[in-house]
Formats: C-alpha cells, structure tokens, sequence
C-alpha cells in the first residue's frame, strides 16, 4: 500500500461508517450563481480541488499562492515527529452542547455558512495580528476558538484542533491529497500569544510530518490493521474541529475577480466542527461546518460565522 492509497483507505472505511468523507468548494460568481464541487478527501485535499478546477477550465484568473521555500525532509525527521504524534495520544475535548439524530449514514451536512470580508476589514483584521506579533492562522484560530466555546459544554478538558498542512514543495508537481497536520491545544487560559508560539514550534519541528505518517499507516500495517485503527480512533482523538487556512489567491494582473471561493472541509463525529478561511484579491473568506450529528440548521452555522466574523474585527 502506497502513502496515497493509506490515504484513500482511511477516507473509505470513514465513509464506510456513515461520514460524508468529501470537502465541498462553493463558488459564487458576481452574477449571483452558486457552483458547488464535492471532491473525496482521499484523493484530494482543499488545495488539490482547487488546483482541480483550474485545470479543468484551462486558463483561469488565479496566479498560485507562492509556497514557502524548502528542502524535502530526510526520513528520520517524519520518524522523530511521528513519535512526537503518538505520545500525545489519547486525548478528548469538552462534550457538545449541540445534539441530534445521526442515523450513521453518509450525510452531507447542512449547517453551514460563509461570507467575505471587504478589503477594509481584511486589512483591519491582519492589522490586529501584526499589532499583536503573532502569525494570522493564530489569530484567526484563537478567534474561531472562542466563536465556537458558547456551543460546548463546561469542562476543564482542553480544546483540540486539527489544523492540515500542505507538504507541497512545487503545486506543478501534484493536485492530489499531499499533507500532514498538526494539533492545536487550547485551554481556559492560553493567551493568543501563546497560542502563537506553540504553533510556530509545532511548524518549525516539522511536527505535520508526523501527521502526514498518522494517516498514510497504512503502508507500513496493511489495510485490515488500519480498518481497525480507523475503529479505534474513535476513542484515540476526539478533537474541537479542524481549521485550515488554504492562503492568499491573487488575480492575474489586467483581469477582474469575478467570483468568490469557500471551502469547507469533511467533518466526521469526533471532529464534527470546521471552517476554512483564504483570502482573494485582499478579500477574507470565511466559511464554517458543523456534523450533522450537533445540527442541521444552517441558522446556527450562520451564528457561529458572525461571532467568529466580530472577533476578528473587534480582536
């Protein structure tokens, strides 16, 4: 079993037991039209699917993101890091305040939102994060983070976020699902800036390639061993949500923006919160999920977007 094929097992046997393994990109255009994509997150991943419909439609307005300059890790840096992923397990956050009937069939979820911010308030928002010296994937997590704590029940248990991280090294050389992950830890009183620094180390010591050997084991036990660690995860990592930042999108020079993008990542019941967040062309999309297992009401998804909408203006 190759790492992508571990990958495509994982998302299957989820699916198996009733998840909707599929991260959706929504597309608004300027004249009002809404298209909506579904790609199998074990094939893609949120950069993939959008590096996916670019090259079905040819030319598009969008220059790539430019990625961070780096060399390929050697072999010893994914085996000290994954040891780093398992010490760390188990672990569980606060139970949900949220409940409803999940018959356990694949589901697509219905509470969902999304809105943009206009430039003004973009730059107001990375202001605030420049101001406080901390990265904007800290600020806008910290944000989300006490956007969804209404939602959750009391506890003294910390909260725990899946945040993925693209491995690419060149976005020529592959649109497929090419990424590890870390987790973010947030307790009563971690400050932003702390949350800042735990996520700088986590990057710098490479600890998503950890994640990315979490989730293409497969390889390395087969796939009857990693159905049954897919069972088991259920009482390994019970996490918050997962939040993924898929960057900053510019329009070629001379052309006009004319749609807007929103992705919302795959939710599954012991992850069962998401969103997503990029921005194009100076403009901040936000959009948030939720399992159908909490709720179907798009409503409370709209609640959600705002709160975390009005953090981030107000920091």
């Amino acid at each position: 079993m190759k790492p992508q094929e571990s990958i495509h097992y994982w998302f299957k046997v989820l699916e198996e037991r009733g998840e909707f393994s599929s991260f959706t990109v929504i597309e608004e255009t300027n004249s009002g039209q809404m298209i909506e994509s579904d790609f199998f997150h074990g094939d893609m991943d949120g950069i993939g699917g959008f590096l996916s419909i670019m090259k079905e439609r040819g030319e598009t307005d969008f220059l790539l993101p430019e990625l961070p300059k780096r060399p390929r890790p050697e072999s010893f840096a994914y085996a000290i890091n994954f040891i780093r992923y398992l010490v760390k397990i188990p672990f569980y956050s606060p139970k949900w305040k949220l409940k409803e009937i999940w018959l356990k069939r694949s589901e697509k979820p219905l509470s969902r939102a999304w809105c943009t911010l206009s430039q003004s308030e973009t730059e107001k928002v990375w202001a605030k994060a420049k101001e406080l010296g901390v990265s904007r994937n800290s600020y806008f997590l910290y944000h989300l983070d006490l956007a969804v704590k209404p939602y959750l029940k009391p506890s003294l248990l910390p909260r725990y976020w899946l945040i993925p991280v693209n491995l690419r090294t060149d976005f020529s050389d592959h649109s497929g699902n090419i990424t590890g992950f870390i987790d973010a830890r947030i307790t009563e009183k971690l400050q932003i800036l702390d949350l800042d620094k735990n996520l700088k180390r986590s990057l710098f010591r490479g600890e998503a390639l950890g994640g990315h050997v979490g989730i293409t084991i497969g390889r390395f036990i087969g796939p009857i061993l990693l159905r049954l660690l897919v069972i088991l995860n259920d009482f390994l990592q019970v996490r918050t949500g997962v939040f993924t930042n898929l960057g900053n999108w510019k329009s070629r020079e001379g052309t006009s923006l004319r749609s807007k993008w929103f992705g919302f990542p795959p939710v599954i019941k012991t992850q069962p919160f998401g969103a997503m967040t990029g921005s194009m062309n100076g403009e901040q999309c936000l959009s948030v999920i939720f399992h159908p297992r909490l709720t179907r009401s798009p409503e409370i998804a709209k609640e959600a977007l705002q709160r975390w909408k009005k953090n981030l203006i107000d920091g």
